[in-house]
């Protein structure tokens, strides 16, 4: 899996968008299963969820069948779940839901049920920061730390996730850890 695809991974691992609220522990009982690879339990849990209309449970259901767990891998059917998650949050981001902006910049820069456009995914992880989401700053730190759609500078990735890390966003301590042991 290449570094930016784990970071989409662990992003939406770490994050709830509020586009549509569900019941918070099933989704939640759903990706630690998902995490333990207990894939029939997490699908049993997620599936509903994604058929309602929850972008996560969407998004999580495309990564089944991208990755082919517990399913048969099939590219075209994890295109379309994450296509109902990309058009879910951009909705959201559009009425202005700065955690749907991180998430349609993911999904923009990965190619996730959307033709990947880096211009267009910094456009909105450049929203985000407008409307002070937390999580945006170590999203721009993986653009600039795999030089998507700016220039690669690894030092300004670091200190996006040191921000990150300094305003509690999760993801932001790991790759804070992550790179302060690399140094």
């Amino acid at each position: 899996m290449s570094s930016f695809l784990s970071a989409v991974v662990i992003g939406a691992m770490l994050h709830t968008s509020a586009a549509t609220p569900v019941p918070a522990d099933q989704l939640n009982d759903g990706i630690t299963a998902f995490e333990m690879q207990e894939y029939d339990k997490a699908m049993g849990l997620i599936k509903p969820l994604a058929e309602q209309g929850d972008p996560e449970a969407q998004y999580f259901m495309g990564t089944f069948y991208w990755y082919g767990s517990g399913v048969t891998r099939s590219t075209p059917i994890a295109q379309k779940w994450f296509s109902k998650a990309y058009k879910t949050w951009l909705a959201a981001a559009e009425q202005g839901d700065a955690g749907a902006m991180v998430e349609v910049s993911r999904m923009y820069n990965a190619g996730l049920g959307v033709e990947r456009d880096v211009k267009a995914a910094l456009v909105w992880i450049r929203k985000a920061l407008e409307h002070n989401e937390v999580e945006a700053h170590a999203v721009l730190g993986d653009m600039y730390m795999e030089g998507d759609g700016v220039e690669k500078n690894r030092d300004e990735a670091i200190k996006l996730y040191h921000k990150a890390a300094d305003l509690g966003d999760p993801y932001g301590q790991v790759m804070r850890a992550r790179y302060a042991v690399a140094q």
